[in-house]
């Protein structure tokens, strides 16, 4: 990629220690039942209750808290004006929404977000897009 005619390159700094893919981009969770990607999914739960189902933070991954990569969702796919993908290619946009909502099973720090639960919110979801959404 190319900013004004010059080669840019993006560099993270090594975490050490041990990566891990707490919640993917396709809106699946680790299978681990782990503290960290519970608190992680929490925190994916927020978000789509915060943004009535229109954003969603994903690809949680790195090394305990300190994460890198993160990828955004979003219910639209493309800026209306620019026609441009929001926030990069990583969007998987509806489908990882729609999984992430599906498959979310409330942990304690749900509880202790006292953030409603997906059905909940997943009714809110087909209330403002009708059938455009489909949890079967």
């Amino acid at each position: 990629m190319k900013v004004e005619g010059e080669p840019y390159y993006t560099i993270e700094k090594f975490l050490p220690g041990k990566f891990k893919k707490y919640l993917n981009n396709n809106g699946v969770a680790a299978k681990d039942g782990g503290v960290i990607t519970d608190k992680m999914c929490s925190f994916a739960h927020w978000c789509y209750q915060k943004y009535s189902g229109r954003i969603l933070l994903l690809d949680l991954q790195g090394v305990d808290y300190t994460l890198t990569d993160v990828a955004i969702a979003t219910w639209e796919l493309f800026d209306e004006g620019t026609h441009d993908i929001l926030f990069g290619m990583d969007n998987i946009s509806r489908q990882a929404i729609v999984t992430f909502s599906k498959d979310h099973s409330c942990s304690e720090y749900c509880a202790f977000l006292n953030l409603p639960g997906m059905e909940e919110l997943n009714e809110s979801m087909v209330e403002d897009h009708g059938s455009e959404v489909q949890f079967n």
